[in-house]
């Protein structure tokens, strides 16, 4: 790249991270350039653009403890337009009303939260490029691995890295640590429309070092987690409707073969959950076996178990995403959780739940609050919870690998709970 290139990158990138580091310290531009010995016109008009020469990044560098990051950002490229998003499913369907939502939110912060398998970062993707044209400086994407196959959480200044490598801040001129990666992060950004998107946030705290505070920048975080810390509209995903669940295994095995066999299409969408994740696998799953009708599907999902037949060698398993949620419960939500398949029936109240687990009722209202916080039971109002179908299947494989107590179940038999 061309030396006017590298200027433009060392103005956009070097002056507002210099006026960030001067005013943390405490300093005024006359402040600063009795210690330097340039003058405080010179330094404004690099602060506000103007490129800075290399010896003044260097006294700057060392006047401010910038650990080399003013000197590095002196050389850097010219500012690039990231263009990080991920393709979106080509067939997408339903989820109207959402979309509808996220268009109307007129925040800079959005979360779409909601169980394991609701299609939490397709819908992000597909509003994301939706709205592309909207945000001519870009868009950023990372997936934090709140609940992945990778066990731990992202921690956020690696997250940081990779944004301001995206914004041109080369290698060495990434400040050590998230507070001060973070601060650089909101400088670069100050005066631009961007477009980020947090996908599969753990918390609060791990997405927070990444909201820009920019007017013009826009966030969308998905998360199963309520991320209550987080002050934002949300939209929360559920199961489908019927209608958009036949619609979606109708975009996927094809309208030949769902005209076919109507009746087995719509049965299939029930023994799904209306799930889209359990959805767009069994449909992956007759589109691999075009010999076979969607009725055999249909019935092996009645004979063998649903969450063993509910998995293609090329996609995620529903069990296995469930597992995700499961294993970063703790002890006592864990074992919460895995009682409730012992229950019969979608819901359940704290009363069933306590005798179930051999707890206090208020105890085991704070275990149903905290599962219901990260999805895995639904809240239906005061005292009375709802556990997806699926979800409770996968919970009385998990309790049935226990060894109940007599006391547990007898309370809970002459509890007269159903």
């Amino acid at each position: 790249m061309g030396r006017g290139g590298r200027s433009e990158g060392a103005a956009a990138l070097f002056g507002p991270e210099l006026r960030r580091l001067r005013q943390q310290c405490g300093l005024s531009l006359r402040d600063l350039s009795k210690v330097i010995g340039f003058t405080p016109g010179y330094l404004s008009k690099v602060e506000n653009g103007r490129p800075p020469s290399p010896e003044l990044a260097r006294a700057c560098d060392e006047t401010l403890s910038a650990g080399g990051a003013l000197a590095a950002l002196a050389n850097a490229e010219a500012s690039v337009r990231p263009a990080q998003l991920p393709a979106g499913i080509r067939r997408f369907v339903g989820r109207c009303d959402q979309l509808r939502s996220l268009d109307s939110a007129g925040a800079r912060t959005v979360i779409i939260d909601g169980p394991p398998g609701t299609g939490k970062t397709m819908l992000a993707l597909r509003w994301a490029h939706h709205v592309v044209d909207r945000f001519p400086d870009g868009q950023l994407y990372v997936d934090l691995r709140g609940y992945s196959a990778h066990g731990r959480p992202m921690e956020p200044g690696v997250a940081l890295e990779e944004f301001l490598g995206a914004l041109g801040v080369p290698a060495n001129g990434i400040p050590a640590g998230s507070e001060r990666s973070s601060a650089l992060f909101r400088s670069l950004v100050a005066d631009r429309k961007l477009l980020v998107v947090l996908d599969n946030a753990a918390s609060a705290e791990q997405v927070r070092p990444l909201l820009p505070a920019a007017p013009g920048c826009v966030v969308v975080i998905t998360s199963r987690e309520r991320l209550s810390g987080i002050a934002a509209p949300r939209v929360t995903l559920g199961a489908m409707t019927p209608i958009d669940s036949v619609a979606l295994i109708r975009s996927v095995i094809g309208d030949e073969r769902a005209d076919a066999e109507p009746d087995a299409v719509t049965d299939l969408a029930v023994r799904c959950g209306f799930l889209p994740l359990a959805l767009r696998i069994a449909a992956e799953r007759v589109v691999a076996q075009p010999h076979y009708l969607v009725r055999d599907l249909v019935e092996e999902l009645d004979a063998d178990g649903r969450l063993d037949v509910l998995s293609t060698f090329d996609s995620i398993a529903v069990r296995t995403v469930f597992d995700w949620s499961y294993r970063r419960l703790d002890a006592d939500c864990a074992r919460m959780f895995r009682l409730l398949g012992l229950h019969r029936g979608p819901h359940i109240d704290t009363g069933a739940a306590a005798a179930l687990a051999g707890l206090p009722v208020p105890a085991v209202r704070v275990l149903l609050d905290r599962l219901a916080a990260v999805h895995l039971v639904q809240s239906l109002g005061r005292d009375r919870y709802e556990l997806h179908d699926l979800l409770r299947e996968y919970a009385a494989e998990l309790v049935s690998g226990d060894v109940p107590t007599f006391a547990t179940c007898a309370s809970y038999v002459a509890s007269g709970a159903t």
